[in-house]
């Protein structure tokens, strides 16, 4: 028995790839853009309002923030690249969006204390780096020694910052591994497929790169939809950490944006 779901399927894939023009495409996804970074702002002056309250606040949130205003402004990045010469580079923006997607989803996934520790982490590894730098030039290292002993105090897990070393205190798996354990609509075999094709031409890696430059506004379109399936997930994951505080609104804004992609020609 043939699958009404798939149907459907067959049919958009056939109108997407074969029957609309790559500008056509690019403004279809650009119109569902709009309405999508309308919710995820309202999600993010959620995020600030917290942020000002007197509530006390973990330093996992500090990275949950910073991290979702940064793949919002990288999405619009990728946008306005659209505009003038440079649109086939959006891959850079695209592959940033589904590393921090990724992230995002692993960071979701542990209770408090391994959010802490994630963002803690975060801090620790530039820092040290820094505090290496300084002292191989007698600069001021001491500095970075006493942030080192304030972050690293939160926990109490870490030890003095000459022993703190890099490969054995990582904040997240490699992304290789957060693309195989992902969750998200799609499954891990086309996230990584997809993932690999921005690293390759991110890279330089010559065939890539002479298909990138054979179809720039081709290029350009695929760098956008990649964005399109994170941006939707990212939604999706913001909610859920607000504790569904728009939830409504984020389901109809999804249907919204699904049916401007799919519209029939």
């Amino acid at each position: 028995m043939i699958n009404q779901k798939d149907n459907i399927k067959d049919e958009f894939q056939e109108m997407w790839l074969e029957k609309i023009s790559n500008k056509q495409r690019k403004e279809r996804i650009i119109r569902a853009f709009v309405i999508i970074k309308n919710v995820a702002e309202k999600q993010i002056k959620y995020l600030k309002k917290y942020e000002e309250s007197k509530n006390k606040k973990e330093i996992g949130f500090m990275y949950y923030q910073n991290t979702l205003i940064s793949i919002w402004k990288n999405v619009d990045f990728a946008i306005s690249l659209g505009k003038g010469k440079n649109k086939q580079f959006a891959f850079y923006p695209a592959r940033n969006v589904l590393e921090n997607g990724f992230r995002l989803e692993y960071f979701l996934n542990q209770k408090e204390d391994g959010r802490n520790k994630i963002a803690i982490i975060e801090f620790l590894r530039v820092i040290k780096r820094a505090y290496e730098h300084e002292k191989i030039k007698d600069g001021d290292f001491e500095e970075y020694n006493n942030q080192y002993k304030y972050f690293s105090s939160i926990t109490g897990d870490f030890p003095s910052i000459d022993d703190f070393k890099d490969s054995q205190n990582k904040s997240f798996p490699e992304i290789w591994e957060l693309i195989r354990d992902t969750k998200l609509e799609g499954g891990s075999i086309d996230w990584y497929h997809q993932y690999r094709s921005l690293c390759e031409v991110t890279h330089g890696k010559l065939f890539r790169t002479m298909m990138a430059s054979w179809d720039e506004s081709s290029e350009y379109v695929w760098s956008l939809m990649y964005i399109q399936f994170m941006a939707i997930a990212i939604l999706k994951m913001t909610d859920l950490y607000i504790y569904g505080t728009i939830s409504k609104e984020v389901v109809e804004t999804i249907k919204k944006a699904e049916e401007i992609i799919k519209k029939p020609i």
